[in-house]
């Protein structure tokens, strides 16, 4: 990559990264419990997707339902809706979930 291109590539990343940090305009009227009910919801679709794609995803399924703390051969079930406890550390994946 010529040094011209690499730098402005570098900038342009730079410039656009600020968007992942900094909340959407519509975000920041949010009041906090509104932001832990959505947040609650997404966690409780995470886990029943870890609980859903088992038979067709296994190894992601898996890797979700451990960064989630679930077991991985949960039931496929309404109970696998049932979002994380309040205060569960759950980790941050260092790789995709699903695919490599």
């Amino acid at each position: 990559m010529h040094v011209r291109r690499g730098r402005g590539f570098c900038g342009e990343f730079d410039a656009g990264s600020g968007y992942f940090w900094d909340l959407p305009e519509h975000e920041r009227d949010r009041s906090p419990s509104a932001h832990r009910a959505a947040l609650t919801a997404q966690l409780a679709v995470a886990g029943a997707l870890s609980a859903w794609a088992a038979p067709v995803m296994p190894a992601g399924a898996a890797r979700l339902a451990a960064l989630l703390g679930e077991d991985a051969d949960r039931a496929v079930d309404a109970a696998a809706l049932t979002p994380p406890p309040a205060g569960r550390p759950l980790t941050v994946p260092d790789r995709p979930v699903f695919g490599d």
